[in-house]
């Protein structure tokens, strides 16, 4: 045999084996890259990353994650998606979240081995969007209250209503959202409370209602937004009072205090107290009872709340109650809360830059706060004694 028939021979050989591994290729190709692949049965992977068909419970797995809030809001109410057996485009977007927020790998068209135990047995432990703050979903009517909303229904009436909607993330119960639905409860006098974990079904009805009011900015003039106020109406033990007459109740009741304050600031014989004794009445205090001294620059403040009878301490721009200066803009409208469970005291952080503890940044989660405590919020220094 000649050398030039040797390496012809061998070419040949070579043009062969490329041939069979493209065609191999093509016949294992698993397109992980491309994140709408179409719906397929499950398929369980294991660790060395060979597919292996596998009968799971797709029904139960879908539930669990649905229960856990890795679906999109915009799913609403579709049982079909949920019952169908099938890994569909919605669940794998679904699991796609649930591992970003693990730490867990990711398969296009697969439910990994580490995915499907975490999820079928030990849920509990798994972090979800609810637990990072990431989104809430809003508790859905029942069919008997002839109203069926969707977050994307919620975010387009607020638009209609003259909120702004700019920094929506569409079908997503956000910060950004709940800001504003803050802002409705506010202008309509509704009791609204973060605990609810969603829009009460009270709120939705009025929202979609012909009596929700359109919203007009800061920039109305004072005299369009006192006529407007004095003609609206307040909620005070279930009943709806005119604004007028709480108005003229005040005046009423302003005059009384303008009254006993000359009677009070007549000269007395004052009896002078030890000072152990000015010690001693200074820190005492009622039970459930917390003492804020609240510190701007070379301004200083006592502010005393009752935990018990208020629950929830809410601190921010948009609060009245609690003494801040406004023009700090780094406080949030709805900086903190402060709520007791058990016996003990929390102090949950929603602002934008997060909130100091102690020289320690919380930011979006509780902290235990002890009496003594100092809390720094933009330029405001608080510090926190019951």
């Amino acid at each position: 045999m000649t050398k030039k028939r040797v390496l012809s021979m061998l070419f040949v050989l070579a043009l062969l084996t490329c041939w069979l591994g493209y065609a191999e290729g093509i016949g294992t190709s698993d397109n992980t890259d491309n994140p709408a692949a179409e719906a397929q049965s499950s398929v369980l992977w294991r660790y060395d990353d060979q597919p292996i068909e596998k009968d799971i419970e797709m029904a139960q797995f879908k539930s669990t994650l649905y229960e856990k809030g890795f679906y999109s809001s915009a799913l609403g109410n579709d049982t079909d998606i949920l019952n169908s057996p099938e890994l569909d485009i919605q669940t794998k977007l679904a699991v796609k979240k649930l591992c970003d927020l693990n730490d867990l790998e990711y398969y296009n068209n697969g439910v990994s081995y580490d995915v499907w135990w975490r999820v079928s047995l030990e849920p509990d432990s798994l972090l979800t969007p609810a637990s990072t703050g990431e989104y809430r979903l809003i508790p859905y009517l029942s069919q008997d209250s002839g109203l069926d909303t969707s977050i994307q229904d919620i975010q387009n009436r607020l638009v209609q209503l003259g909120y702004n909607g700019d920094s929506f993330t569409r079908g997503v119960y956000d910060s950004s959202l709940q800001d504003v639905i803050y802002q409705f409860a506010d202008w309509e006098n509704f009791s609204y409370s973060e605990s609810s974990n969603g829009i009460p079904a009270e709120m939705q009805r009025h929202l979609f209602s012909e009596a929700a009011k359109p919203y007009v900015q800061e920039s109305a003039s004072f005299a369009e937004r006192f006529n407007r106020f004095m003609l609206s109406t307040t909620s005070i033990f279930g009943f709806a009072i005119p604004n007028i007459a709480l108005g003229i109740a005040g005046i009423v009741l302003v005059c009384l205090i303008v009254l006993l304050i000359l009677k009070l600031v007549q000269p007395v014989e004052k009896k002078e107290t030890p000072p152990s004794v000015q010690h001693r009445k200074s820190r005492k205090r009622k039970p459930g009872e917390i003492e804020f001294t609240v510190s701007y620059e070379n301004q200083q403040c006592v502010h005393i709340c009752n935990i018990k009878k208020e629950k929830c301490i809410r601190i921010g721009r948009s609060t009245g109650s609690f003494p801040l200066i406004a023009e700090d803009g780094s406080v949030s409208r709805r900086h903190c809360e402060i709520y007791s469970e058990g016996k003990k005291l929390y102090l949950h952080d929603f602002s934008t830059y997060g909130t100091e503890i102690n020289g320690r940044m919380c930011k979006h989660e509780k902290h235990v706060l002890q009496s003594g405590d100092v809390i720094k919020m933009g330029k405001h220094v608080i510090t926190v004694k019951y």
